[in-house]
């Protein structure tokens, strides 16, 4: 069975003026995040976030 340890932020999923998927801004970030060492990435989840 998988145990996740170390490091696995949420992600968030930027979007652009049009509400559609931000994938320049997607990858800089992943890249970002894999450069920093963490250990995975919380893809899909939540963090909390609501539109009103």
């Amino acid at each position: 069975m998988l145990k996740p340890s170390g490091i696995i932020p949420a992600m968030v999923t930027p979007f652009d003026m049009n509400q559609q998927l931000d994938e320049m801004a997607l990858r800089m970030l992943t890249r970002r995040l894999i450069n920093a060492g963490v250990h995975g990435l919380f893809c899909l989840g939540t963090n909390g976030e609501f539109f009103r």
